[in-house]
């Protein structure tokens, strides 16, 4: 039992990670070359490979995978938004359009308020002030999805999509 404690006690003091190396002989006998654990000639020449880091391999492509990841997730969001912003323009002429029908119901009276000359004047009026504050609106809404496209088509790129 207690040579058992000690081999295990010797084991685990042992260094978790180790770089192991290997030692090759390269040789060089009538123009060919040869590669050989032993030294080969008196001439030999001593490589030493050293071991791939598998740790390190592993978090790179870790890496690699995750950044696919994020990167189809960030293609997610941004089609997200730019639906959201497509969405926002439909709703606005929407709004724009049923305004501009209630617009179409002005009588005399509220045109001579307004200080139309005519209803048709009035209508005009009020039509172009709705324009000018919806079209500011869509027009934003239009620039974000131009951006977020832009983004989109670089982050394709980068990713190979």
């Amino acid at each position: 039992m207690q040579m058992f404690l000690i081999v295990v006690f010797f084991i685990l003091s042992l260094p978790l990670t180790t770089q192991a190396s290997t030692v090759v002989y390269k040789c060089d006998s009538k123009g060919v070359t040869t590669f050989s654990q032993f030294p080969c000639a008196k001439d030999a020449k001593e490589i030493t490979i050293k071991a791939a880091n598998v740790t390190q391999i592993n978090q790179q492509e870790a890496q690699v995978s995750t950044s696919a990841v994020d990167s189809y997730l960030e293609l997610q969001r941004i089609d997200r938004e730019i639906t959201q912003h497509q969405l926002s323009i439909k709703q606005l002429k929407n709004s724009f359009a049923e305004r501009k029908k209630q617009i179409g119901y002005i009588n005399q009276d509220r045109a001579n308020r307004m200080g139309a000359t005519s209803i048709a004047n009035a209508i005009d009026i009020r039509t172009r002030q709705l324009k000018n504050q919806i079209d500011p609106q869509i027009d934003n809404h239009k620039q974000e999805i131009e951006t977020l496209t832009a983004k989109k088509e670089d982050l394709q790129s980068k990713v190979g999509l």
